[in-house]
């Protein structure tokens, strides 16, 4: 029996669309506002500091490290300080109603089903615990990588979703294929 679970978020519980359409510009048009109103707090002054000591950044100030911070951002770049702060931005847009989230219907299905079973549940973001995480998939390498670890892996590839950067390519014996959440519970591959 399964004991854990561990769920990537973008196209597998929610729409890729959110985070490429609404989640990822909302944070973009609001990262030099926010280190400037948190300048001091603890969370930003680490994010600073964390791309203060990256490769990219010559000039090492504030205003420096907050365009960087845009670059990456406008670059889709997945690094560890804009993934922090965006999900801080992201957290105020949701307290304050101004962000809401999607969720695909049959993940509340597949976790109805995982919760009757007494199954752990738990989920992961490549940018809020990439360096943090040692097991993170949502390429078949790293889905490779957690097999070597000897976990079990499966492989979401739902038809509304964009293929991304996931190449199957024919590969279901390593990695089950399921369109769905609720496939993945029941143990039904494609």
């Amino acid at each position: 029996m399964t004991g854990a679970v561990v769920l990537d978020i973008e196209g597998t519980t929610s729409s890729t669309a959110q985070v490429h359409d609404v989640l990822s510009p909302y944070a973009r048009r609001r990262v030099a506002d926010r280190v400037a109103a948190h300048r001091g707090s603890p969370e930003v002054r680490r994010i600073l500091s964390d791309v203060a000591r990256t490769p990219v950044l010559t000039v090492h100030d504030d205003g420096a490290a907050v365009r960087v911070l845009e670059r990456w951002s406008d670059d889709g770049r997945k690094a560890g300080p804009l993934k922090r702060l965006q999900g801080l931005i992201w957290s105020e847009g949701y307290a304050r109603g101004e962000l809401s989230g999607h969720v695909h219907p049959d993940t509340v299905e597949a976790l109805a089903l995982w919760q009757e079973r007494g199954v752990r549940v738990h989920a992961c973001s490549s940018g809020d615990l990439r360096g943090r995480l040692t097991h993170h998939f949502d390429t078949v390498a790293e889905l490779d990588a957690a097999r070597l670890a000897d976990w079990c892996t499966a492989l979401v590839r739902r038809p509304q979703e964009p293929s991304g950067p996931v190449e199957v390519q024919g590969d279901g014996h390593r990695h089950p294929v399921h369109p769905d959440l609720v496939s993945v519970a029941r143990g039904r591959a494609r």
